[in-house]
């Protein structure tokens, strides 16, 4: 047994501080992450953080971060001394992903010790996506992803887990917008959009996560007033916004794009007053669009984004290709072509082909390999020319075996 670090699974001291790295630099980007409610990561300083003073850009952080920050630093301490020392290991990363969850993707040669057959966790959330075109000056600088980003992040990350072990797909969570309306253009959100944006999430190698309303398509909230926002970092990033010179009215635009708030909206059940989530007042103004976006309308519609999920998540049980959809490598297919996100799904004895055409004109595909079966598709139809191309309509999404 020995001190308990025996072979693959011992952290080095090398390992100790780049973790350490993580929790600090985790530390002064709390603000950042809506802790303080700040946007101000590039300028803080621990001084700043400790009193309560001015930021660069005039904007004052709270005196009781300073707080946080102490508590923090022997938290830190305590990560390095158990992965240096060996003992409760298990803990220490627990703790270190914790505070530090995104940090440890960018470390290739550490993956290892961390998910997989050897590491501490079965797997870890991807939040490329979600922090494209972020800005330290704050959101009002920031740039919207595209189509073309976004499929850059997807295959980036799945090229450095595929060999190790599996991510966990996200299109939104409980601290993010809501995907359909971060993913998708605003001009072409539709019902074929949403599934398409499934189904790229569903096949993709990794364990896919459905955030409540996702399966309906919830959308964010048209906000009229920063007086409806509930959280600290977006009235923050307003005050921003309006410090950088951008009207009221360019600011409210700007903030109510990445608002965590766009995701806590009340559930819309029904078509009902406050979309039949409570008789009483809700924290935050129910979505006007409930009577068209609800759970009693699209339970038992075979064409809902509803139904299409559940279509999803029974393929990916499928006995016939779960194995391929679970374990399969990922490839990605004509990468290069704009707004096409297409990838193989490879198994020991399968190879499936998913095809997502991320745009609203229609485009006409060569087949890699005849088309012997659609296992899923967003339209009713599938264009075809004898099994050698496949003409995509409007974001038409489609998994054939090939």
């Amino acid at each position: 047994m020995g001190d308990g670090m025996s072979g693959g699974s011992r952290l080095n001291m090398g390992v100790a501080i780049r973790i350490l790295a993580a929790l600090l630099l985790g530390c002064f980007m709390l603000p950042s992450f809506g802790v303080s409610g700040g946007a101000h990561s590039a300028e803080i300083t621990g001084i700043a953080l400790l009193t309560g003073a001015e930021t660069g850009s005039g904007q004052r952080l709270p005196a009781n971060l300073g707080m946080l920050f102490l508590l923090y630093i022997p938290v830190c301490m305590f990560v390095v001394w158990c992965v240096y020392k060996g003992k409760r290991q298990r803990e220490a990363a627990l703790l270190s992903v914790f505070f530090s969850a995104t940090g440890l993707i960018g470390w290739a040669e550490e993956l290892a010790d961390f998910i997989g057959d050897d590491g501490y966790f079965s797997t870890m959330f991807d939040f490329r996506a979600a922090v494209w075109g972020g800005s330290p000056k704050g959101w009002y600088d920031s740039a919207h992803i595209t189509p073309q980003a976004y499929k850059s992040c997807c295959f980036g990350a799945q090229r450095l887990i595929n060999p190790v072990g599996f991510l966990s797909n996200i299109i939104e969570n409980h601290d993010e917008p809501r995907g359909v309306s971060r993913y998708i253009p605003a001009n072409d959100l539709s019902v074929h959009a949403k599934k398409l944006l499934a189904t790229v999430s569903f096949m993709l190698r990794g364990l896919p996560w459905i955030y409540q309303g996702q399966e309906l398509g919830m959308e964010n909230l048209p906000f009229t007033s920063i007086s409806e926002i509930d959280d600290i970092s977006t009235k923050d990033e307003y005050e921003v916004a309006r410090h950088n010179g951008l009207t009221e009215d360019e600011a409210l635009t700007c903030v109510s794009f990445y608002s965590r708030d766009n995701a806590r909206t009340p559930f819309q059940w029904d078509a009902t007053a406050n979309a039949g989530f409570t008789a009483g007042t809700p924290w935050l103004r129910v979505n006007p669009n409930y009577t068209a976006i609800n759970a009693k309308n699209q339970l038992y519609d075979k064409n809902s984004l509803f139904s299409f999920y559940q279509a999803l998540i029974s393929l990916r049980k499928h006995p016939d290709y779960m194995d391929t959809i679970v374990y399969g490598e990922l490839e990605p297919f004509m990468e290069e072509e704009e707004n096409l996100m297409a990838f193989f799904r490879r198994g020991q004895s399968q190879t499936l082909l998913v095809l997502a055409n991320f745009r609203k004109e229609p485009r006409t595909l060569v087949l890699p390999a005849p088309c012997k079966k659609i296992l899923i598709n967003n339209y009713d139809t599938l264009t075809g020319e004898n099994d050698k191309a496949v003409t995509l309509e409007d974001y038409q999404a489609v998994v054939l075996v090939v």
